[in-house]
């Protein structure tokens, strides 16, 4: 079959795998059981991971399970050959600590996007307020947001960075609150309605950016990184022994904007949805506006 090359919009800068028949992959893969991909709970590690599976399904003819954990164990069972792939390694930063004792036993296989950038974030109306992250240790300040941060579960690379920010800051009166994502958001959109400072530990790319305008608070220690890529992982020798699923991976990248588009989209009509418009060659016009079929 011809390659093909699925555009969404002007803005998308996709990955272009070819678009051979399903039966004449599965010859030359040669895998034995089911790829099994490591994901977080994350809306964005669950839409990407997501998004990889179908269209490893639908043109490659390699079939797919996700697998949930945490990144941590998602790492170490990497490692160990318990699962084959993930596609949430965020790197240099944020997962440098969690990966260290495992970086030599998996392959770096491709990258979803680069540009990435993760930090202490809050409402624009409140940068006035609160500019840097050390301007939380005035007492008054801290008080503002009842000395509390939030950010997401424990064993998070965002998590442990939040918890070194309020050492490298010296924040002795601040907390940090861990919950999930969406009880995060909940809190953030509250907080808007009524015009109240908050400060969360956060990413972009996510859809809440186009939802509000967020300022990253300014970091000059430099605990949180401002170029992170969006790594893809194998456990060792996978990919060398499937040349096919190198290849689809090493072109399985996109622009900042296109990820953060199909999380708006994941988030506005669910999952399952944002991925089969996402990889849908209805889309294929330029200056097009994704909706779901």
């Amino acid at each position: 079959m011809t390659k093909k090359i699925l555009l969404i919009s002007v803005a998308f800068l996709l990955f272009h795998p070819y678009c051979t028949k399903a039966q004449q992959f599965k010859k030359l893969h040669n895998i034995d059981h089911r790829l099994r991909i490591g994901i977080n709970p994350s809306q964005p590690c669950t839409v990407i991971s997501k998004l990889a599976a179908k269209i490893l399904a639908r043109d490659y003819g390699i079939e797919a399970s996700l697998v949930q954990s945490t990144d941590t164990l998602i790492f170490f069972s990497l490692a160990r050959g318990g699962i084959d792939m993930s596609l949430n390694a965020w790197l240099p930063r944020t997962h440098e600590e969690a990966l260290k004792r495992y970086i030599h036993k998996i392959d770096q296989v491709g990258k979803v996007y680069s540009g990435g950038k993760l930090g202490l974030i809050v409402p624009h109306y409140a940068i006035s307020q609160l500019k840097s992250i050390g301007d939380l240790a005035d007492e008054t300040k801290s008080e503002e947001i009842k000395n509390r941060i939030y950010t997401v579960e424990p064993g998070s690379g965002i998590s442990a960075l939040s918890a070194k920010a309020i050492r490298s800051y010296g924040l002795s009166k601040v907390r940090l609150i861990n919950s999930n994502s969406m009880s995060i958001i909940s809190l953030l959109n509250t907080a808007s309605i009524n015009t109240k400072p908050i400060v969360i530990g956060f990413w972009r790319p996510h859809w809440i950016f186009k939802k509000w305008k967020l300022s990253f608070l300014e970091d000059p220690n430099d605990v949180f990184s401002s170029n992170e890529s969006l790594m893809i992982l194998a456990r060792k020798g996978l990919t060398n022994k499937h040349p096919r699923l190198a290849e689809f991976f090493k072109n399985f990248h996109m622009s900042l904007e296109a990820f953060e588009t199909l999380l708006s989209l994941a988030h506005d009509y669910g999952t399952e949805k944002a991925v089969n418009t996402f990889s849908s060659e209805y889309f294929k016009k330029q200056n097009a506006t994704p909706k779901p079929e």
